[in-house]
């Protein structure tokens, strides 16, 4: 399976979604998912650097520098960004298996990367970005459906459900800090 093919899966993800969350999942192991998601951060870094910079432009910011992060920066970000996806994930299957889900780990890797695309590309471009994550967590909520052989419902649920523990697991850390280390 080549890249076009790829890619014309993820074209006819706006067109029929259960049938290119199929197609996709009929990709053996999770290599072209893993160098797609490679491909997606490098995108998402450059298309980051570049909407900062064209803001900056537009409204004239005379004091506001384009910041130019070194090669390492880069890279632990990186690297970041991979290892997290792989942590998601095994706490998106979790919670998939917790309502029933069918399929295996991998092929909640491919529903997460083939997801998540619209929103890594789009993202840093203001107000499109608001409407790529709502298109994000629709083919997610639709790879889940189809693939794990769940409800629309609980597919919601497998992502609320850890986006919401995250979140309080992070306020808990910020109030703990806060008190650990003086207040604002």
């Amino acid at each position: 399976m080549g890249w076009k093919d790829t890619f014309d899966k993820l074209k006819l993800q706006f067109i029929n979604t259960k049938s290119a969350f199929l197609e996709l999942n009929k990709e053996k192991g999770i290599t072209n998912a893993f160098i797609f998601l490679v491909i997606l951060i490098i995108a998402y870094k450059i298309i980051s650097y570049a909407a900062v910079y064209v803001l900056s432009a537009v409204l004239k910011l005379k004091s506001f520098q384009v910041p130019v992060y070194d090669f390492t920066d880069h890279f632990i970000s990186f690297i970041y960004m991979i290892v997290g996806s792989f942590l998601i994930v095994l706490l998106l299957h979790a919670f998939i298996k917790w309502f029933k889900g069918k399929a295996n780990l991998a092929s909640t890797y491919k529903i997460f990367i083939y997801s998540i695309w619209p929103y890594l590309l789009l993202r840093p471009i203001p107000i499109v970005g608001r409407l790529a994550e709502a298109l994000s967590l629709f083919f997610y909520i639709v790879g889940v459906c189809y693939i794990h052989k769940l409800k629309p419902i609980p597919a919601f649920f497998t992502f609320f459900i850890p986006l919401a523990l995250i979140g309080a697991l992070i306020f808990y850390l910020s109030l703990k800090s806060i008190y650990l280390f003086g207040g604002v």
